[in-house]
């Protein structure tokens, strides 16, 4: 995560997260590295469908078409939390961290999207880890990611 933050702040990006499974996970792993308040805005843990509509703005008709463990869910909370905290980096997460199936979805399955400025990188994974190693996998795995694709990012 230190070099997310040093990254962010080095190319003079904000950031701002809109979980669900890893229930703020990302944010917390934001949160412990100092000086993390120069680019970190804040987080929405939206766990529940209805707080994905309510808060978030996520559309009824999408979570019901696709559900809520869904690119399409996953694409909305990116664009709804890049917004609501007008950053220039937001990432979301959603998917099945089990015990059993959800919405006829495997345990295990999880999308995360991340929008940089108007740019939008979506993701699935699926996975046997347990529901704790799931989430923490996923929070790794994005942050590597971000870094990835910041680092590549013309100055």
């Amino acid at each position: 995560m230190r070099a997310l933050i040093d990254l962010l702040i080095e190319k003079q990006l904000s950031i701002s997260t809109c979980e669900s499974f890893t229930a703020g996970l990302f944010a917390y792993e934001l949160g412990k590295i100092p000086g993390v308040s120069a680019v970190f805005r804040g987080s929405v843990v939206a766990y529940q469908s209805k707080i994905k509509h309510k808060v978030l703005g996520i559309d009824s008709l999408l979570l019901d078409k696709y559900g809520v463990v869904s690119s399409e869910t996953a694409a909305q909370m990116a664009r709804a939390g890049q917004k609501m905290f007008e950053t220039d980096v937001c990432v979301s997460f959603t998917g099945n961290a089990g015990p059993g199936v959800l919405e006829g979805k495997a345990c295990g399955l999880w999308f995360a999207c991340v929008r940089i400025q108007n740019r939008q990188y979506d993701y699935a994974f699926q996975s046997e880890l347990d529901r704790n190693e799931l989430q923490a996998y996923a929070v790794q795995m994005i942050s590597e990611k971000l870094v990835e694709l910041i680092r590549d990012m013309p100055n």
